[in-house]
């Protein structure tokens, strides 16, 4: 297995819609194999520059882990080749 880091800059107006974006992103992560680790870090913070507006934003970063590749069983491997990954 090998651990990545995944870290993602919410604009502070969607926090109201914070659980759903956190959901979908975590749902497209999880269909490619992941499992996050714990513990999720999240933060607001006043931007280093205005983006489209916003000048506070709330970061949030997560740990998982993936399947390296040679660790794929034969079946698993030729499913992942026919995704072109």
């Amino acid at each position: 297995m090998r651990e990545y880091e995944l870290f993602y800059l919410v604009g502070e107006s969607k926090e109201p819609m914070l659980d759903t974006i956190r959901t979908e992103v975590e749902a497209i992560v999880r269909e490619e194999g992941a499992e996050f680790l714990a513990p999720e870090t999240q933060d607001t913070r006043k931007l280093a520059y205005e983006v489209e507006g916003e000048t506070r934003g709330i970061y949030i970063a997560r740990r998982f882990t993936l399947p390296d590749k040679s660790e794929l069983s034969a079946k698993e491997f030729e499913k992942e080749m026919e995704k072109g990954d």
